[in-house]
């Protein structure tokens, strides 16, 4: 699986980096030039492992002068809006953006855009705002190369991860979508008390579904809350992370703990089907894996 998300970060890194090009192409000479890159979370490893070192490894090969900023927003999106406005003042050409919430995103866009800098959205699509480039792994392609070759679902099962089926991808796929197997860890379709709740509320809110992003938020919430009702208000960073150890929560997303060994979330992985419900295409679950650890470490303490 590593080898296979680093195959397609690479390929979306190269896309990119090229965007980059394209975007300030106008320019006489774009030596010297600064571009921004800007991640949301530190939840999966992905970022700090694959995606920040390509991109500055593609970076490189297009212009060994530019200078490359990195941030990550760790699921906050304030600190996005910060770290977003921040990249401007040192200077930034262009800003590659994975955002924490799409939707917030937009007004980012259109402040950068008046200021001349120009925004590649990056995995994640700005639908409120019309970003200079947008450069993801393609889902609806996949649902339509799946249909153009008429494979039958009915006997060959089309595996993939989660990202495969987001609700908007599903959106663009149509029927063809229709079958598709994924494993992940959340999804608004889950049908539990807790999430319905958290769904509804959600929705009051903001006008939309929650995604992973929207549950990984209210986890680390509800982790920074709980620990600091263990420390009695003390907020040491020391005191914290070790409160933090072994706490465990019913989340929208299913049972949730705290390894206290390694500190990472112990979660629920979910087995999905695409199927129609009211006439929508959603992820049904049937089936699960509990207590799922982080692979990389539970492989390397082996």
């Amino acid at each position: 699986m590593s080898r296979y998300i680093s195959s397609l970060t690479a390929a979306a890194l190269s896309v990119s980096t090229l965007a980059f090009g394209t975007a300030i192409a106008n320019a006489q000479d774009i030596s010297g030039s600064t571009v921004a890159f800007l991640m949301p979370d530190q939840g999966s490893t992905r970022y700090e492992e694959h995606d920040h070192p390509g991109f500055v490894a593609e970076m490189k090969k297009l212009c060994d002068s530019c200078k490359v900023l990195y941030l990550n927003a760790d699921a906050d999106v304030t600190k996005q809006q910060q770290q977003f406005n921040s990249v401007i003042t040192q200077g930034a050409k262009v800003i590659v953006l994975d955002p924490v919430d799409s939707s917030a995103a937009a007004s980012l866009v259109h402040n950068a855009q008046a200021q001349g800098v120009k925004v590649i959205a990056y995995d994640r699509p700005i639908p409120d705002a019309k970003a200079d480039f947008y450069v993801s792994f393609d889902n609806k392609a996949i649902g339509k190369a799946i249909a153009e070759r008429g494979i039958d679902k009915d006997k060959v099962k089309i595996m993939g991860q989660g990202e495969l089926t987001y609700e908007d991808a599903l959106k663009s796929m149509g029927d063809a979508g229709l079958g598709l197997i994924t494993a992940f860890h959340y999804d608004y379709n889950h049908q539990s008390p807790r999430n319905k709740e958290f769904v509804a509320a959600y929705n009051a809110e903001f006008k939309r579904n929650p995604d992973m992003f929207s549950a990984g938020g209210y986890d680390g919430m509800h982790v920074i809350y709980e620990a600091l009702k263990k420390t009695g208000g003390k907020s040491d960073g020391d005191v914290l992370i070790n409160a933090a150890k072994g706490l465990a929560w019913e989340s929208p997303r299913g049972p949730m703990t705290i390894d206290p060994d390694t500190r990472d979330v112990v979660q629920t992985v979910y087995i999905r089907r695409v199927e129609k419900v009211d006439g929508q295409l959603v992820n049904v679950e049937f089936d699960k894996i509990e207590n799922v650890k982080d692979p990389w470490k539970a492989r390397m303490a082996k």
